[in-house]
């Protein structure tokens, strides 16, 4: 993704969900946030059975879950640093926001191996 395209996603999508954070409360726009995408990441699993046998249908609504599972996520990084912003000290807001970022890496990285034992049989 070129540098306009990836300003054209965070004005899309990051701006309008850091704003109802502002207006909101950051709180109950992130909660609403991973509850709507985790929705559509269980809709994912219902892809197959909506797009019939054709494969283009099938591949037009993985797009547009997918795209949508990913404007909910976008909510996630302006109102956790607004959270972060809220709960820890001005001299502590980096090693929050480090931390912040570390866990969403560790995720990618110790999902795979705890739920290893669920996938095989």
């Amino acid at each position: 993704m070129d540098a306009r395209g990836f300003c054209i996603w965070i004005c899309t999508f990051q701006i309008p969900s850091g704003w109802a954070g502002d207006r909101y409360g950051p709180h109950r726009a992130l909660t609403l946030a991973i509850l709507f995408w985790s929705t559509l990441t269980i809709l994912m699993t219902l892809v197959p059975l909506a797009g019939g046998n054709s494969s283009w249908r099938r591949f037009a609504w993985a797009f547009a879950v997918r795209f949508l599972t990913g404007a909910g996520e976008a909510a996630s990084y302006p109102n956790a640093n607004k959270i972060v912003g809220n709960w820890m000290a001005a001299g502590q807001r980096g090693i929050g926001s480090s931390l912040l970022l570390a866990g969403a890496g560790a995720g990618g990285v110790l999902a795979p191996i705890v739920f290893a034992g669920t996938i095989q049989q």
